[in-house]
C-alpha cells in the first residue's frame, strides 16, 4: 500500500508556513500541535511541492520511508 504526501499552507499573518504531510493529515491537526503524519515545514511552496511529489512517487515505487 502506498502513501500520498500533500503540501498544507498555514498562513500566520505576514509569513507563510508550507508543510509536507500525509495526506491524511488536516491543517487543524497541525494547528493543535500534532504532528503525526507529518513530514516536514519547509520556507518555499516549491520545495514543499517538489518534496511532496517525490515521496508520493517514491512511496507508489514501492520504497518506504
Amino acid at each position: 500500500m502506498s502513501t500520498t504526501y500533500k503540501t498544507i499552507t498555514r498562513e500566520l499573518g505576514d509569513e507563510n508556513q508550507y508543510y509536507v504531510a500525509e495526506d491524511r493529515v488536516t491543517e487543524e491537526q497541525i494547528k493543535a500541535g500534532d504532528d503525526d503524519g507529518v513530514v516536514c515545514l519547509c520556507l518555499s511552496p516549491d520545495a514543499a511541492d517538489t518534496i511532496a511529489r517525490l515521496l508520493t512517487n517514491y512511496s507508489r515505487a514501492g520504497g518506504t520511508i
